[in-house]
């Protein structure tokens, strides 16, 4: 059995370890519709359309959201010991379920001079990671950051012991104060900016950004929302910078699109259509920001990127093929493409399904006809090379990492209403679907015998939702371990 107990005195040793960074990708689901073919419009529903999770914005502190998830637990586990309860823990609320508001700085401040123990975890945790602090006064900032960092480094720990076999020290409050000190630091850089006109204030944030402050973390992207807080009136000045760093450029366009003025959107286009090979990378945010303009340029200029056919091919962290030369679970990532498809959709609210969806064809052919509602992919002529490429592209997004492993990638390949989407797209293009499906399987499989159970299961589940018996003798050629 575990059982966790604090220890009262407020002291213990001053160290509190550094979190991992990791980035967090954009999410989306996408609505499945009947396989009679007749599904209507091909607009996207109020349950379709994508949406930001905070902490998966490209422009939210990376370092904070760690903390968020690492000590979910810790706080669990705290909250078990002060209710004096052994058994059943109950997890905390989900995101959402508990307002924030923003406090001013004299309540905050008697806040983290009185909350002890959970109360206090909780405060940190959502003034830390939550929605931006309002821009405190200097007097205000350095009180609040000294209590900040007496809580990041004195604040009392709690004991674990398991089975009485040993005993260890956690200090959740510690880990969680220590993004709200992240925050108020660059508060006090941040803040004597507003005294100075727009274009030396930028000036300034550029420079936090080409030249950031030692804070022992990335801070990039704090000082990038800064730019995207300081608006519209911000664009004409931000656009006169381009860093030699491709990876600033890219917060920079980022952050020009979450301010949406269209003055910003030559930037972010000059980095989408690039042929620079240290752009490659920061295009695909390019394509990401350019959702947030609703207008033909956007649109067409997110066409032009489903040609750009630069791709990844990441190690899958799968079991790989037995053997003295085993061969990873591989795919092709096309990183502009994937993100150039999905900021269309975004832009248009148009839904073609997961066979045409990042195809340059039906995008361009949409935009020609005047952008209808009523045009429909599957009745464009093409020849049988360019549906073999058509379904070609389509393995490729399922065999790639990034794609296969989050949304849409389940929501596209793993769930029964992706294999119903699937199923209606196949039955529009027709019976020679069955063929181009099948040869397509069998030359992954060449290529990597690993995915024959997982891309097995994806094949077989749509040729079985297929009204034609070709389909169905397909489909029982291939063979599970479950079976």
């Amino acid at each position: 059995m575990t059982s966790y107990s604090w220890n009262l005195n407020g002291r213990g040793d001053n160290y509190a370890p550094d979190h991992p960074i990791r980035e967090c990708e954009m999410q989306a689901t996408k609505q499945s519709g009947n396989l009679s073919g007749d599904s209507g419009k091909r607009r996207r529903g109020p349950q379709n359309l994508v949406k930001f999770r905070p902490e998966c914005d490209p422009l939210i502190s990376r370092t904070a959201i760690d903390v968020k998830a690492l000590f979910l637990n810790l706080l669990i586990a705290a909250c078990t010991a002060l209710s004096g309860l052994q058994a059943e823990q109950e997890p905390l609320p989900q995101e959402g379920a508990l307002e924030f508001q923003p406090m001013k700085a004299d309540e905050l401040l008697e806040k983290l001079n009185t909350l002890k123990k959970t109360d206090l975890y909780q405060l940190l945790a959502y003034v830390g990671i939550g929605p931006p602090l309002p821009k405190y006064s200097m007097e205000d900032l350095d009180k609040l950051h000294l209590q900040a960092s007496i809580i990041q480094y004195r604040d009392t720990y709690f004991t674990v012991k398991k089975d009485g076999e040993y005993e260890d020290k956690l200090y959740p409050n510690r880990y969680a104060a220590w993004p709200l000190v992240l925050r108020l630091r660059i508060q006090r850089l941040v803040v004597p900016l507003l005294e100075l006109p727009m274009e030396e204030r930028v000036e300034k944030l550029i420079q936090f950004i080409e030249e950031p402050p030692y804070f022992l973390f990335e801070t990039t992207r704090q000082f990038t929302q800064e730019l995207v807080f300081a608006g519209a009136d911000a664009v004409p000045h931000i656009i006169k910078h381009v860093p030699k760093d491709s990876y600033l450029r890219g917060r920079i366009a980022e952050a020009l699109g979450r301010i949406g003025d269209p003055r910003g959107m030559d930037y972010i286009i000059e980095i989408l259509h690039s042929k620079e090979k240290e752009l490659q990378r920061e295009k695909r945010f390019a394509a990401l920001a350019l959702s947030n303009f609703k207008n033909d340029k956007a649109i067409r200029a997110l066409i032009e990127a489903l040609k750009d056919d630069a791709f990844t091919t990441p190690e899958k962290d799968l079991p790989r093929e037995p053997g003295p030369n085993p061969r990873p679970f591989m795919g092709r990532f096309y990183f502009v493409r994937h993100a150039a498809g999905y900021a269309l959709g975004k832009i248009s609210e148009m839904d073609w399904g997961p066979l045409y969806d990042e195809e340059y064809r039906t995008w361009d052919t949409w935009m020609k006809n005047g952008k209808s509602e009523d045009f429909e992919p599957s009745t464009l002529k093409r020849t049988e090379e360019e549906w073999r490429e058509l379904f070609a592209k389509l393995f490729d997004r399922f065999t790639s990492p990034s794609v296969y492993e989050t949304p849409p990638g389940r929501a596209l390949f793993n769930s029964k209403e992706g294999y119903m989407q699937m199923a209606r797209e196949l039955h529009a293009v027709g019976v020679k679907s069955v063929d181009y499906m099948m040869d397509e399987f069998k030359k992954k499989l060449e290529d990597n015998p690993n995915w024959d159970q997982a891309m097995g299961l994806w094949v077989r589940s749509i040729l079985r939702l297929l009204p034609w018996p070709e389909a169905k003798k397909q489909a029982e050629t291939i063979k599970l371990f479950s079976d």
